[in-house]
């Protein structure tokens, strides 16, 4: 059991750097810069793509650099555990409290309704249970071909609406041709 182990102050920077220079899962930067490129029939973006985090969003924001390089684009939010929990010590993940901070990207949404207007994908099973218990609609990239879920609560309510075996399926669940296809003028406006 690893309690206030002690680590030199170079080790500890080194360990905050090297989240700079995190490398995404396979498909990601292709996933979400089909994710950023969907567009209504208006024109307007699909969807806002935010990046929720147990960092700091500092920290967060170093973090995604790499990826949104690879993406070529820009996270629309940044969501860390600044701000939540009580003297300093962060609330985090699956705490509702940590979901609930979504709210505020969300103004013109009724109160019973903003929790409906949002996909929390989970990489995690504790992250997927959390957000499906919060009330949200739930992906959780298995990252496995042969995925199994466990819901913590045992009732299976908490079970992700989508299970992906990889992030690559993501926007496929969500109605968007593949990569080579264009929509046709009936699908882009069911899009």
């Amino acid at each position: 059991r690893l309690k206030n182990l002690p680590l030199q102050w170079e080790t500890k920077r080194s360990l905050i750097e090297s989240w700079k220079h995190l490398q995404p899962w396979s498909n990601t930067s292709e996933t979400l810069r089909r994710l950023a490129a969907a567009r209504r029939p208006d024109g307007s973006r699909r969807f806002k793509l935010v990046a929720l985090s147990n960092a700091d969003t500092e920290f967060l924001a170093a973090g995604c650099k790499v990826l949104e390089r690879e993406a070529e684009f820009t996270f629309d939010a940044y969501l860390g555990c600044n701000g939540l929990g009580v003297g300093g010590v962060c609330l985090f993940k699956p705490a509702p409290g940590f979901y609930a901070q979504v709210r505020k990207l969300l103004p013109g949404s009724s109160e019973g309704d903003w929790k409906k207007k949002v996909l929390h994908v989970a990489g995690a099973e504790y992250d997927a249970n959390g957000a499906k218990a919060f009330g949200f609609y739930t992906a959780w990239n298995a990252n496995s071909t042969d995925p199994i879920f466990f819901d913590y609560t045992g009732t299976g309510r908490n079970v992700p609406d989508v299970i992906l075996t990889e992030i690559g399926e993501l926007p496929g669940a969500l109605g968007l041709p593949r990569a080579s296809e264009r929509p046709s003028p009936a699908a882009a406006r069911l899009i």
